[in-house]
């Protein structure tokens, strides 16, 4: 797939989000039989409104005050994407799924390899189903990064795995 057609499909997507007309015609683009996957469609919705002063959860998908929001040093507005009434019920979940967990394996359950960090600390992570919250299994951060990029669910691996036989 031509990655301009996929940048130009994005644009298209985020001025539709935010309600601007599509001044640029459509192009004549050759069909293909490969399927674009968006896996993080939220994400080309803009979460911060115009007006500056709210912000939209991402979670509960509510828009609510900025000052609803916790700072983080890793988004663009410094503003976590979770309102703090969300983000504390996520840390709930989460420590309760580290009490209940079984016992950490020697590897990881996705890959089977030693979870260890480029510092060398062995380290896993706690895998759960965010829709259930029902815990999964503890992974090394390459693969618990990986699974969530790929969209954390079923399709998206089945979409990276159609996608390697294609181009193998």
């Amino acid at each position: 797939m031509n990655l301009s057609y996929a940048r130009e499909d994005r644009k298209k997507l985020n001025r539709k989000a935010r309600g601007q007309s599509d001044s640029k015609k459509t192009e004549n683009k050759p069909q293909s039989t490969v399927k674009q996957i968006l896996l993080f469609s939220d994400k080309s919705v803009p979460t911060k409104n115009t007006d500056n002063n709210t912000k939209r959860c991402r979670y509960c998908k509510k828009t609510k005050p900025l000052s609803e929001f916790d700072k983080h040093c890793h988004n663009s507005d410094n503003l976590d994407t979770r309102c703090k009434k969300c983000r504390t019920k996520i840390f709930d979940i989460q420590r309760e799924l580290h009490k209940t967990a079984p016992k950490k394996p020697p590897v990881c359950d996705l890959c089977g390899k030693e979870p260890r960090l480029a510092s060398g600390e062995l380290r896993h992570y706690l895998d759960h189903d965010h829709k259930t919250h029902k815990f999964r299994g503890w992974l090394c951060n390459r693969c618990n990064t990986g699974l969530g990029c790929l969209g954390d669910n079923i399709d998206g691996i089945k979409n990276a795995l159609e996608y390697l036989e294609r181009t193998l």
